[in-house]
């Protein structure tokens, strides 16, 4: 009985549940709708060379390119042809990076109730897994940038240059995934110096491992310099949440997936917030009493997460940016978990420590296995059912005539990448256009059932699924 005890409460069993998730996640990406902002990005970007991008301010128009995710699906898509699986292939596998660093980030707790929180809260979450089963940059980014935390936390405890050097080289990845990260990376790095540097006794031997760890976030800065220029002058900044508050609480509602038994974000938010109020009141009251090692990384975690959110704050009020929404707040994801981690680690407990993880991570681990949906995200809620409308119309009537259709502007990108990567174009789809399209009339125009009053004269209902969306047909 121990043994089992044992194995269940061992890394392994983390690791499994990792591999469980991964299969989900690859089966999703294998079999879900494209969406529209990666059918977007595939379609624009697919047959262009991205590599001098990052030195052409001509070429950010808009925030939709995340560089390293473009030139990883150019890669795999002409390796193995414009499939949904292969398209998402980069951010899939990078599930398999994030989550093993965040088991490696875990054995900074000494409960496994504790480990088992942040797993449950940072792996096992639904909202989360959307990212990893597109072809976007949000995946990419948060397994790069939980590696440069994890070789960070190392390189606090060793002062080893490898560590270092492989910190800022996934952060640097990271921000090439998506630029957001850039902010994260400097928040970090400060946090990391900062820790470094009240060692009084050391300093001196910090400078030689340091200058690496610089230079590649220097370096990182030259690299995205021009795009941040171009995309702050096209204002891509100005897309977000007023207020802080506003910005956790749309995370939290996100990841509750509008489940019934999930409270709503902004009472998370406010639980969170004095809950971590108060476990920091009692920290500066206590001195730590576990290792040194334990206390260190308490101080990194508590610093950097500090430094970002000033970071935040400031840029709010001093360049007039919004604060992350929706998609953008997945970042918080491994911070929060982490944080509230060490917090609860260093000033609580072994008890308190597995009572509260046990209890919440496995809270967590039941609204995965509710939550998670194998043909829809919930960024993208409208297009899960796209792929299967087109299938109905290239299958309605003649199969090998062409077809004209027109449609709203949300289905647009997705039923543009079916019709050039399946169809070869025997799918005429209509000029991109915002406004419904009564212009013309169309063979078959794919819409919500809001939009069905401007179009009922020219068109019948073919199919409407039990969401509103809907398949016209010409009279």
């Amino acid at each position: 009985m121990k043994a089992i005890v044992a194995l269940l409460e061992s890394k392994r069993s983390l690791q499994a549940i990792s591999i469980v998730i991964f299969l989900l996640t690859f089966y999703k990406a294998a079999t879900m709708s494209m969406t529209h902002d990666e059918s977007s990005s595939f379609y624009y970007l697919n047959d262009v060379s991205v590599l001098g991008h990052l030195f052409d301010k001509n070429a950010w128009p808009n925030a939709n390119n995340h560089w390293l995710n473009t030139i990883l699906f150019q890669l795999t898509s002409n390796i193995f042809g414009p499939k949904e699986w292969v398209i998402r292939l980069p951010n899939v596998l990078s599930f398999l990076i994030y989550a093993y660093f965040i088991i490696e980030l875990c054995n900074n707790f000494k409960s496994f109730g504790l480990k088992l929180f942040v797993f449950g809260f940072a792996v096992t979450n639904s909202y989360l897994l959307d990212f990893f089963a597109t072809a976007r940059g949000y995946g990419l980014g948060l397994a790069f940038s939980t590696a440069g935390i994890y070789y960070f936390s190392q390189f606090l405890q060793n002062k080893l240059t490898k560590d270092g050097v492989l910190g800022s080289l996934s952060f640097l990845l990271a921000t090439l995934s998506l630029f957001s990260y850039l902010s994260l990376y400097f928040a970090v790095l400060a946090g990391l110096i900062c820790v470094l540097f009240f060692e009084k006794e050391r300093r001196k031997d910090l400078i030689k491992p340091l200058l690496p760890v610089v230079g590649i976030a220097l370096v990182t800065i030259l690299l995205v310099y021009t795009p941040l220029k171009a995309l702050s002058g096209n204002e891509e900044f100005k897309w977000g949440a007023l207020t802080l508050m506003e910005s956790f609480t749309s995370l939290f509602t996100n990841v509750g997936y509008s489940k019934w038994y999930m409270p709503n974000g902004t009472f998370v938010f406010g639980i969170l917030f004095g809950l971590l109020s108060l476990i920091l009141i009692y920290a500066l009251s206590k001195s730590s009493t576990k290792e040194e090692k334990s206390a260190l990384f308490f101080k990194f975690s508590v610093l950097y997460v500090l430094l970002f959110l000033i970071g935040l704050v400031l840029s709010r009020y001093i360049f007039d940016t919004y604060y992350p929404v929706d998609r953008k707040t997945i970042m918080y994801i491994p911070l929060i978990s982490l944080l509230v981690g060490v917090a609860i680690n260093e000033y609580f407990t072994i008890k308190f420590s597995n009572l509260f993880g046990y209890t919440v991570g496995l809270y967590f681990l039941i609204h995965f296995v509710f939550s998670f949906q194998s043909n829809a995200t919930r960024e993208w809620w409208y297009d899960a059912d796209t792929k299967d409308f087109v299938t109905q119309i290239m299958a309605d009537g003649d199969q090998n005539a062409n077809k004209t259709i027109g449609c709203n502007w949300f289905f647009y990108h997705s039923i543009n990448h079916y019709s050039k990567s399946v169809y070869q174009y025997k799918l005429i789809l209509h000029p991109y256009n915002k406004d419904i399209d009564v212009s013309k009339v169309y063979d078959y125009f794919i819409c919500f059932d809001s939009d069905f009053g401007k179009l009922e004269p020219y068109y019948d209902v073919l199919f409407k699924n039990s969401s509103g969306r809907m398949i016209l047909k010409k009279k």
